[in-house]
């Protein structure tokens, strides 16, 4: 069978897929024709297959039956292929090798994470989370997108990441597009002087850290919220 030919009932298959056609030659029955073609006779293929050579015989000869034509000139023990077996060999080899693919396909996505970050957890946060990560999974493969809210939202809405870690809240309309969680509170620290107006009425807390003079030794402040607000609005 020419090769046209071949591709045109091939055409033909995918204009009628929608009718629930299901082929009925079967993987098992190419993979033994590929041996057969490659090899040249059936005991070879069996023993290429792990097949008994009854069952590779019986496969080759349901495959001919299905494609209602021969594939072999069969000369004493030996089979020769001929145009026909040329034209399918080709056709053969390209769908076990799609099927290949499928069947490695969970393989290469296992394990596979796409994170998307804004900036400053990007920069701070991500490293040691990607690093937890690689030490339960040695054999993670993460990738990663930085770049600031939007962004982020942006490729978790076109399905680029698998999830995005943003600090800040996205935009209203994203709320019925994503599933949004809160995974972590942030601190909000105000450096001020000793005398700065902001600290006014508010106790300081001492760190416990060894230093050589205790004039020297570090406080700190703790602000409520509440408490920042009014020292805003004492400016």
């Amino acid at each position: 069978m020419p090769v046209s030919r071949l591709n045109q009932l091939m055409d033909s298959y995918q204009l009628n897929a929608g009718r629930a056609l299901l082929p009925k030659i079967t993987l098992k029955q190419l993979s033994v024709f590929i041996s057969v073609y490659q090899t040249g006779s059936t005991s070879a293929a069996s023993e290429q297959l792990h097949l008994s050579q009854s069952a590779v015989s019986s496969a080759l000869t349901e495959l001919e039956d299905r494609l209602k034509m021969p594939l072999f000139e069969r000369i004493g023990r030996r089979l020769h292929r001929n145009d026909n077996a040329d034209a399918i060999y080709i056709q053969a080899q390209a769908i076990m090798s799609q099927c290949l693919t499928l069947e490695q396909y969970h393989q290469y996505q296992a394990g596979r994470i796409h994170i998307g970050a804004s900036t400053t957890i990007g920069n701070y946060v991500l490293p040691s989370l990607i690093q937890q990560i690689y030490g339960n999974r040695p054999d993670a493969k993460v990738e990663f997108f930085i770049g600031n809210t939007r962004d982020v939202v942006s490729e978790v809405e076109q399905l680029k990441v698998d999830i995005g870690l943003v600090e800040g809240m996205p935009r209203p309309s994203d709320s019925k597009l994503i599933e949004q969680k809160a995974w972590r509170q942030d601190r909000l620290v105000v450096f001020a002087k000793k005398d700065s107006k902001w600290l006014v009425d508010i106790t300081p807390k001492r760190i416990d850290k060894k230093v050589s003079d205790d004039k020297d030794r570090h406080v700190c402040y703790e602000l409520t919220t509440q408490q920042l607000s009014n020292t805003n609005s004492k400016k």
